[in-house]
């Protein structure tokens, strides 16, 4: 039963990501234009840990069900920060993890794994990133792919983090290679709207995106200004049909 794993991938929260399944063709990035009243979050933003609980429903139509999921993010002795994604449903569970350093508002990954359980017809992965080596090495499959290196390279976890940092530091360009599945998606966002969403933990002041995709679907995400503009709310809809939408419910933020 492959229909939860889009959610551990959008989540940011997330895994193979609901971003993931259409990216915008790669191209070189440009500037995203922000609403006229959008103003510059404060520079040298300082990531925190957290955690972050999300509750989602799938309509499919002739039937519907939920999810619950859960994202938390700590710094280990070193420096180094962790973000472990699991979600779970009565078909079977998702556990995303990414190991990465952060440099000048940077993510760096070091290391990514995705796990999959009971009905969900997922391989689990195993990705280094080796900047000595220049390349991404894929211990389940014993390949590497020194092709597809790039310096900015972020793994289907770290990008969601990324975004969220880069709008803190007050960037409009959102713009993300992304290793997925042995090769390079590029995914581009753009802020569209400034809105005052009620939520389950009150009103929060957030910054609406919408991902460049070139198929039918429309991706359009929330994430809150005032909680390190984690996400909020996610909503996907296909030829203008919602397909599920995910909710914040709870955060240490």
């Amino acid at each position: 039963m492959r229909i939860i794993a889009p959610l551990a991938c959008s989540l940011i929260v997330a895994a193979s990501s609901v971003f993931a399944d259409e990216a915008a063709p790669s191209q070189p990035p440009s500037s995203i234009p922000a609403p006229a009243n959008y103003t510059d979050a404060k520079p040298a933003f300082q990531l925190q840990p957290y955690s972050a609980r999300y509750s989602s429903e799938y309509d499919f139509g002739w039937f519907s069900f939920d999810i619950d999921a859960e994202r938390t993010l700590r710094q280990e002795n070193d420096g180094s920060w962790s973000m472990v994604f699991e979600a779970e449903a009565s078909a079977g569970s998702i556990r995303e993890t990414t190991h990465f350093q952060l440099e000048d508002g940077q993510i760096h990954p070091l290391k990514y794994t995705y796990d999959a359980s009971g009905l969900i017809q997922e391989d689990d992965q195993r990705l280094l990133f080796d900047y000595d080596q220049r390349t991404v090495l894929d211990q389940k499959k014993g390949r590497s792919f020194a092709d597809k290196w790039q310096d900015d390279l972020q793994d289907k976890l770290s990008y969601m983090q990324q975004i969220s940092i880069d709008l803190a530091n007050g960037k409009r360009t959102l713009d993300y290679p992304v290793f997925e599945k042995h090769r390079v998606k590029q995914y581009t966002f753009e802020i569209v709207a400034e809105e005052q969403l009620n939520t389950q933990i009150g009103k929060l002041d957030t910054l609406k995106l919408k991902q460049k995709r070139s198929d039918n679907r429309e991706i359009v995400a929330w994430v809150a200004k005032d909680k390190d503009y984690l996400l909020v709310r996610l909503v996907d809809r296909k030829k203008g049909k919602k397909r599920y939408q995910i909710d914040l419910v709870s955060t240490t933020l």
